[in-house]
Protein backbone atom coordinates (compact mmCIF):
# COMPACT_ATOMS: atom_id res chain seq x y z
CA UNK A 1 0.00 0.00 0.00
CA UNK A 2 1.73 3.56 -0.97
CA UNK A 3 1.63 6.36 1.69
CA UNK A 4 -1.44 8.63 -0.75
CA UNK A 5 -3.84 5.75 0.04
CA UNK A 6 -3.67 7.18 3.56
CA UNK A 7 -6.01 10.39 3.20
CA UNK A 8 -4.71 11.57 7.21
CA UNK A 9 -0.95 11.52 5.92
CA UNK A 10 -1.95 13.52 3.51
CA UNK A 11 -3.82 16.00 5.59
CA UNK A 12 -1.84 15.98 8.91
CA UNK A 13 1.55 16.15 10.19
CA UNK A 14 1.45 13.11 12.58
CA UNK A 15 3.29 13.08 15.88
CA UNK A 16 3.73 10.21 17.97
CA UNK A 17 4.87 9.82 21.52
CA UNK A 18 5.91 6.50 22.79
CA UNK A 19 8.53 5.70 26.00
CA UNK A 20 8.07 9.35 26.87
CA UNK A 21 9.95 10.30 23.16
CA UNK A 22 8.74 11.81 20.63
CA UNK A 23 8.81 11.19 16.92
CA UNK A 24 7.05 12.72 13.36
CA UNK A 25 5.52 9.90 11.59
CA UNK A 26 5.79 10.57 7.70
CA UNK A 27 4.50 7.73 6.69
CA UNK A 28 6.56 4.57 4.63
CA UNK A 29 7.44 3.03 8.22
CA UNK A 30 9.90 5.88 8.91
CA UNK A 31 10.30 7.39 12.53
CA UNK A 32 12.22 10.70 12.90
CA UNK A 33 12.93 11.25 16.36
CA UNK A 34 12.83 14.77 17.41
CA UNK A 35 14.16 16.76 20.88
CA UNK A 36 11.85 18.59 22.73
CA UNK A 37 12.94 21.86 20.86
CA UNK A 38 12.76 20.27 17.32
CA UNK A 39 9.08 19.37 17.93
CA UNK A 40 8.10 22.54 20.19
CA UNK A 41 9.61 24.36 17.00
CA UNK A 42 7.53 22.22 14.53
CA UNK A 43 4.14 22.74 16.80
CA UNK A 44 5.05 26.29 16.31
CA UNK A 45 5.53 26.50 12.73
CA UNK A 46 2.17 24.88 11.92
CA UNK A 47 0.31 26.48 14.57
CA UNK A 48 1.35 29.75 12.77
CA UNK A 49 1.09 28.54 9.58
CA UNK A 50 -2.41 26.80 10.47
CA UNK A 51 -0.88 23.57 9.24
CA UNK A 52 -2.89 20.88 10.70
CA UNK A 53 -1.04 18.75 12.74
CA UNK A 54 -2.16 15.61 14.71
CA UNK A 55 -0.26 14.20 18.22
CA UNK A 56 -0.96 10.34 19.00
CA UNK A 57 0.47 8.84 22.49
CA UNK A 58 1.26 4.66 22.51
CA UNK A 59 -1.18 4.11 25.41
CA UNK A 60 -3.96 4.93 22.95
CA UNK A 61 -2.77 1.73 20.53
CA UNK A 62 -1.99 -0.81 22.87
CA UNK A 63 -5.48 -0.25 24.17
CA UNK A 64 -6.68 -0.67 20.76
CA UNK A 65 -4.16 -3.48 20.02
CA UNK A 66 -5.37 -5.51 23.12
CA UNK A 67 -9.35 -5.07 22.30
CA UNK A 68 -8.48 -6.35 18.78
CA UNK A 69 -6.61 -9.52 20.11
CA UNK A 70 -9.51 -10.34 22.53
CA UNK A 71 -12.23 -9.27 19.97
CA UNK A 72 -10.79 -10.03 16.31
CA UNK A 73 -14.49 -9.76 14.70
CA UNK A 74 -13.93 -5.98 15.94
CA UNK A 75 -10.30 -5.76 13.93
CA UNK A 76 -10.68 -2.81 11.75
CA UNK A 77 -7.79 -4.06 8.47
CA UNK A 78 -7.91 -0.53 7.10
CA UNK A 79 -6.88 1.19 11.00
CA UNK A 80 -4.31 -1.95 11.10
CA UNK A 81 -2.67 -1.14 7.85
CA UNK A 82 -2.53 2.49 8.71
CA UNK A 83 -0.85 2.31 12.28
CA UNK A 84 1.76 -0.42 10.36
CA UNK A 85 2.03 2.01 7.98
CA UNK A 86 3.15 4.84 10.37
CA UNK A 87 5.13 2.17 12.53
CA UNK A 88 3.19 2.36 15.25
CA UNK A 89 2.41 -1.69 14.89
CA UNK A 90 5.95 -3.61 14.18
CA UNK A 91 6.19 -6.28 11.57
CA UNK A 92 4.88 -9.07 14.53
CA UNK A 93 2.27 -7.30 15.24
CA UNK A 94 0.89 -6.76 11.74
CA UNK A 95 1.22 -10.26 11.05
CA UNK A 96 -0.90 -11.36 13.67
CA UNK A 97 -3.82 -8.78 13.63
CA UNK A 98 -3.97 -9.70 9.76
CA UNK A 99 -4.03 -13.44 10.68
CA UNK A 100 -6.98 -12.74 13.23
CA UNK A 101 -8.68 -10.58 11.07
CA UNK A 102 -8.55 -13.53 8.34
CA UNK A 103 -9.84 -15.80 10.54
CA UNK A 104 -12.24 -13.68 12.74
CA UNK A 105 -12.92 -10.68 11.34
CA UNK A 106 -14.90 -11.18 8.26
CA UNK A 107 -17.04 -13.47 10.35
CA UNK A 108 -19.19 -10.87 11.81
CA UNK A 109 -22.57 -11.96 13.27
Amino acid sequence: MTTPSFPLLLAYEIFYTESGRIYHLPGERKRILLTEAEYTARIQKYRDTKTEYMLLYDYMFVLKKDKWEAIPSEINIDEVEFYYQLSIINEQDYMKLKYLYSEYGNKKN
